[in-house]
């Protein structure tokens, strides 16, 4: 199975992994400190989800789904998403 790869990432995802790392400092503190998640913590390197409805991103570990877990899901739908149904 392959990871769906018709959504777009955030630039500071794409950055990432295009091995961009070089800039201003208050650019990539500004990436680092943008705040994501129901946890509204940082990316911080840790395996996250995007909610197909609304967009928003969200720590794997907060959300209780791991990455292999990810893998299975055809439409990803956060808690909020849900209750609005």
């Amino acid at each position: 199975m392959m990871p769906c790869r018709d959504r777009s990432l955030p630039e500071w995802i794409a950055k990432i992994k295009r091995g961009e790392t070089s800039g201003t400092p208050k650019q990539e503190s500004e990436v680092d400190n943008k705040e994501y998640c129901v946890c509204r913590k940082p990316y911080s390197g840790r395996f996250m989800i995007q909610c197909d409805f609304c967009e928003e991103w969200y720590h794997g570990s907060c959300v209780n789904v791991t990455a292999t877990e990810a893998l299975e899901i055809d439409k990803y739908k956060c808690r909020a998403c849900k209750q609005k149904c």
